[in-house]
């Protein structure tokens, strides 16, 4: 059972590490820019689905492309390999290349659609069309990422994406505060800190130290369309993410800018913490598809359980964390009092259900593995689609802005026990006479 966690936690490390650092930018940028007011503060909130949708870009490609490229690898096929990363990072730099231009065409729609209030909108065009800019670049990275460790370049992937991070926390200072750009500079900052990481994955690709070399060249149309078919369901589930956080701007809006600097702040700090369970799931589901493939009940069970005694622990030790310290973190991106006591409120409540989380990505994760679509869609539309945005919808106007905490809180719990019916049901219910339980819908 040792080697089994030892395995999880192997397999699943590089994912959730890569995706932690993506969101880290956006609390990193918020923590600077809360020095300089509610304003700013808010702007970089009602900016956060915009970027999002770009890391799910990256995320969803990146899947689809390093699970054509290892596969390639691993039958010895590196001119399949050379195409499928050729391929997937021209999807990648068109897909967000084509989000981009349809941002900076319609950006006064956008402003007004992310529910800007008065106050924010100077900040939102000032701040809004170069941090896009900066995570077209993180898109990138992302993929070159996902291509790296597929064949086994984790450590450089790894050790590229903390100087990136360390030169955003380097870069944010002194373009914020120093240079006197303010919240402009947060997003310099960002693009600059994106750049050496390019220049170092395209100098790794050129190089003898990468089996794969990605060209122009190698695109290929049919293998583009394989990747984006492989990344659909990950990008489905940020999607709904992304339009959540939009409809939670827009409810926080009416209750004013400290609403929405306060609720945004504690809905990222509560993205953030998914993103290691995200990492979990994601990171094993090979491992998952191999023992549904083999029809072992056995070895499912064995590494459902630990999964879940990961994911779960993982969860409520960190609703205890976010509970105790709320306040303290509260302070840390804002002086603003009416910001921080809707920040530290909106935080406790987010995090009450917060160990159910885990129990849904990973019962997404299992059915996407069986095939089992129909289950599957439901669960990544469940938390935060089904359940959620009909609570937001309601319960704001009926209880204040503690509604739309307490929207995600029921959402968690509701969609967390349909999770929990579905595992039992086809797995932890059925018995060694009828193996085959465990693998039908």
């Amino acid at each position: 059972m040792n080697r089994l966690y030892s395995k999880i936690l192997t397999l699943s490390a590089p994912t959730i590490f890569g995706l932690i650092i993506q969101a880290m930018y956006q609390v990193l940028n918020a923590y600077f820019v809360g020095f300089l007011g509610v304003s700013e503060l808010a702007t970089v909130n009602l900016t956060y689905p915009l970027t999002f949708v770009l890391i799910a870009l990256g995320q969803s490609i990146g899947i689809g492309t390093a699970a054509i490229t290892s596969r390639s690898i691993g039958r010895n096929d590196l001119a399949h390999a050379h195409v499928a990363a050729s391929s997937g990072l021209m999807l990648g730099i068109l897909a967000g290349g084509a989000y981009l231009g349809v941002m900076f065409w319609k950006f006064d729609l956008v402003a007004r659609v992310m529910g800007t209030v008065p106050g924010t909108e100077a900040c939102f065009y000032r701040y809004g069309r170069l941090i896009l800019v900066a995570f077209l670049l993180v898109l990138a990275n992302t993929i070159f990422g996902f291509i790296a460790r597929s064949q086994g370049g984790t450590l450089f992937s790894m050790v590229t994406l903390i100087i990136a991070f360390a030169l955003n926390a380097l870069f944010d200072p002194i373009f914020i505060f120093w240079l006197d750009l303010g919240i402009r500079g947060a997003a310099c900052a960002t693009l600059l800190a994106q750049i050496p990481a390019v220049g170092a994955y395209i100098w790794y690709f050129s190089s003898n130290k990468s089996r794969i070399h990605p060209t122009i060249r190698a695109v290929n149309r049919r293998v583009s369309v394989t990747i984006m078919s492989i990344g659909i369901p990950t990008f489905m589930a940020f999607t709904i993410n992304v339009l959540a956080v939009i409809l939670v701007n827009r409810q926080a809006a009416v209750f004013g800018a400290e609403a929405v600097a306060g609720v945004g702040i504690a809905l990222r700090l509560y993205t953030v913490s998914t993103l290691p369970v995200m990492g979990l799931a994601n990171g094993v589901q090979s491992l998952i598809g191999a023992c549904v493939v083999d029809t072992d009940p056995a070895r499912i069970k064995d590494l459902l359980s630990a999964l879940l005694k990961i994911g779960t622990g993982y969860g409520a030790l960190a609703s205890l964390l976010f509970l105790i310290f709320s306040r303290p973190l509260a302070a840390l991106f804002s002086t603003e009092a009416a910001v921080t006591t809707i920040l530290s409120g909106s935080l406790a409540i987010y995090m009450g259900f917060f160990a159910m989380v885990p129990v849904q990505l990973i019962t997404m994760i299992f059915e996407q593995s069986k095939g089992n679509v129909g289950l599957a869609m439901y669960v990544s539309f469940a938390r935060q689609g089904i359940y959620l945005i009909p609570l937001l919808l309601v319960l704001p106007g009926h209880v204040g802005i503690k509604g739309i905490a307490a929207s995600q809180l029921l959402s968690d719990l509701t969609a967390g026990l349909s999770c929990v019916l579905i595992l039992w049901r086809q797995v932890f219910a059925a018995t060694d006479a009828t193996p085959e339980a465990a693998f039908r819908s």
